[in-house]
């Protein structure tokens, strides 16, 4: 589809013949073949300033606020046309026909009015691009909030001025405001207007002041215009032999060996659904010119910069900040509107100074898992489902600086004696990265992240379904009552979030030690003391394991200790500690039953190397655990409590369990979510007959199945 090119005409200053030249650009166009072509009247102050040029009322004219904006999304660009005022061959429109609209528009301060009419311009110019050969657009002298959107979908800016000192100055002005902005000055054209026959060196003087080559000159030739003004005519059409036409003449000469800078990136942003479909656009080829340009923004940056150096933060980010502005205003940058340049650079600071693409999908709170495997290719997991997402790293080397960055302030390293760690973002999210030669492709990174916002058991009922409410009562009463929890689950079921959760029951009164090998929890306690393991140093040494930590917090007169995750030999400290006072432990176990738990325990005591024949160990666990917990991540990315099992005793050798409550699926619906109940199985613990004495009331009836409150409410029937 064919697009045309807009052209908005902008000065800083009243008086310097902007909507003149507006009016007679187009008609030269015009002349030189070109058409259709659309003249915008946006003087948002107002508006009418090119209807008084050609003295027609605006009684009964259209405008694109009143008549484009409400029908934008309802016609094809062919059909716009209709809403325009035809005069001799040039469509025309105003932005408004009445002040009492305009100053409506232009005192409206709400955020979300101001988006709106932005997007309504979008697709407003868009629409015209696609019909009209050239969209000549007359600015208001006004540098508001409503000229960025002109200004950002325009492929050229015709900067009017006057060639003295005033004008210069403010000219000079709006370049360094655009500069601020990002906005690529190269779309910026200074057009001289009035400019004395006599002053040829005044010319030399706007380059030298504004540091930009003058595009095009017009002479001043003051006896014409006021003709022209007094027949409301425009000067292009009856004037042949003036000078003022020639140049004029000529600047549209020029504009017409000008290409189009919107196609590459603003085309595909705009939403306008023309009538063959929407617009699309092949960016693969543009994705390859943005990582080159990266590739030289962050070699002259390393050349330029002394990254070491001992300031600030913030006055590190403010000189790469100003860097960048100063090679975007001399390098040819391969995006064209403002919010591409603003999401250009601030990728590439993200990549200098912070970790690269991996950013924006840790500032995305539908974002709970990333998995990089290679620079070009890193997986998200959104809603419990996995994705492609279109985040890319420039090289391996890059994947390097953000582990080595992420670990720096943890005190950890990773290199090839040591070619993979764990550790933890400033927010709590948990990583994991591992090098070559163990990767075999590329450094891997593998982010769990931390939700900001902190789950409530009630939330888990009401918003989640993943636990009844019986179901969470009864395990508020196992904490208060200070039994051992295991929760057990696969990766990614919520065993650290429930695990957070369940804490949330514990008394403010009471000392908690919490032990992780990377610190995750984020328990509300105030009397907490958090523990981290340490790995080694580069010599091989100084490395601090959980078992050690289980050890040490014994001497920490904890009431509770509660370890992140149980995965090794600290499993029989943890159990030594649960059989000797220290009840009411928490801790986690990768497993994907409650049997599976007990046989991993089992398991992680016997790494431990103390030689226990299995009834010491398995009696070991049975004086220790009360209770076990299993979640899952089921089919449709829902996590839920699957089963709360009570770990009943042991028996010829073996451990016994009851399942005390299960999850019974029952189908699937139409989209795909998972459907079942939370039942009671009907065993009743044998520790429940004991709450009333230790003050806690609780509805035996939470553990009768549905079938037995069925059958007795048949029987009261019958009788």
């Amino acid at each position: 589809m064919a697009s045309g090119l807009t052209l908005a005409l902008f000065s800083t200053k009243g008086g310097v013949g902007k909507t003149t030249i507006a009016l007679n650009l187009a008609h030269a166009l015009k002349d030189k073949g070109e058409g259709p072509i659309a003249l915008v009247d946006f003087n948002i102050s107002k508006g009418g300033d090119i209807f008084a040029l050609i003295d027609v009322s605006e009684k009964g004219v259209r405008s694109i606020h009143d008549d484009v904006f409400p029908n934008i999304t309802s016609f094809g660009p062919d059909m716009i046309r209709n809403f325009f005022h035809s005069h001799n061959g040039i469509d025309i429109i105003p932005f408004v026909t009445d002040s009492r609209t305009a100053k409506r528009i232009f005192f409206n301060i709400e955020k979300s009015y101001q988006i709106e009419v932005w997007q309504k311009l979008n697709n407003t110019l868009s629409a015209l691009a696609q019909y009209y050969s050239h969209i000549i657009v007359d600015c208001s002298c006004m540098f508001t909030s409503f000229a960025l959107p002109v200004l950002d979908n325009s492929d050229y800016i015709l900067l009017v001025l006057e060639p003295d000192i005033l004008s210069i100055d403010q000219s000079k002005w709006f370049l360094e405001e655009m500069k601020h902005l990002n906005f690529p000055i190269s779309k910026v054209k200074l057009l001289v207007n009035k400019l004395e026959s006599r002053q040829p060196d005044s010319l030399t003087e706007v380059t030298k002041l504004l540091g930009k080559d003058v595009f095009a000159v017009l002479e001043r030739d003051d006896k014409l215009v006021r003709k022209a003004l007094h027949e409301t005519i425009p000067f292009m059409t009856r004037f042949s032999m003036s000078k003022l036409r020639s140049d004029m003449e000529q600047l549209a000469g020029k504009l017409q060996k000008l290409p189009p800078t919107l196609i590459s990136d603003d085309l595909a942003e705009l939403m306008f659904n023309a009538s063959d479909g929407e617009i699309t656009e092949d960016r693969s080829a543009s994705d390859e010119q943005i990582t080159e340009f990266k590739r030289r923004v962050h070699q002259i940056l390393v050349d330029s910069i002394d990254m070491k150096q001992n300031i600030s933060d913030r006055e590190l980010r403010e000189l790469v900040d100003s860097e960048i502005n100063r090679i975007f205003s001399i390098e040819e940058v391969p995006v064209h509107s403002r919010d591409s340049r603003d999401e250009l650079k601030r990728e590439i600071i993200d990549e200098i100074l912070g970790l690269g693409p991996l950013e924006d999908l840790l500032a995305d709170s539908t974002v709970d898992e990333i998995m990089v495997n290679r620079p070009d290719q890193i997986y998200i997991e959104e809603k419990g489902k996995l994705r492609l997402s279109d985040k890319k790293f420039l090289n391996e080397e890059q994947i390097m600086a953000v582990i080595e960055r992420i670990l720096m302030p943890i005190g950890k390293s990773i290199n090839e004696l040591n070619p993979f760690v764990d550790g933890r973002l400033r927010d709590g999210s948990r990583i994991n990265a591992i090098i070559r030669p163990l990767a075999i492709d590329s450094p891997m990174i593998t982010i769990r992240k931390f939700s900001k916002s902190f789950l409530t058991m009630e939330q888990l009922i009401a918003n989640c379904n993943a636990i009844s409410r019986d179901m969470a009562t009864f395990m508020k009463i196992l904490v208060k009552m200070r039994k051992n929890i295991i929760i057990s689950g696969g990766t990614g079921t919520g065993k650290t979030t429930f695990l957070n959760i369940l804490s949330g029951f514990i008394d403010e009164h009471e000392r908690i030690i919490t032990i992780e090998d990377s610190a995750e929890l984020k328990l509300q306690q105030a009397h907490i003391g958090r523990l981290e393991t340490r790995t080694a140093n580069v010599e091989g040494k100084g490395i601090v394991a959980i078992r050690d930590l289980v050890r040490n917090a014994l001497r920490m007169r904890p009431d509770r200790i509660i370890v992140g995750e149980c995965r090794g030999e600290e499993a029989l400290d943890m159990l030594q500690a649960m059989n000797t006072g220290h009840d009411g432990s928490i801790s986690t176990v990768h497993a994907n039953s409650p049997q599976d738990a007990l046989s991993r325990l089992e398991t992680m005591v016997l790494m431990a190397g103390m030689e226990l024949p299995a009834r010491a160990i398995r009696e070991q666990i049975t004086s220790a655990i009360d209770i076990i917990v299993q979640v899952a991540r089921l089919g449709d990315g829902s996590r839920k409590i699957v089963r709360i099992t009570e770990v009943a005793g042991i028996d010829n050798l073996v451990i016994g369990t009851n399942d005390i409550f299960t999850y019974r699926q029952t189908g699937v619906d139409s989209s795909g979510k998972i459907e079942g109940n939370f039942i009671p199985t009907g065993y009743v613990p044998e520790f429940v007959k004991t709450l009333a004495v230790h003050g806690f009331n609780l509805n035996e009836s939470m553990f009768t199945p549905p079938e037995m409150h069925k059958k007795d409410a048949g029987k009261s029937q019958t009788s």
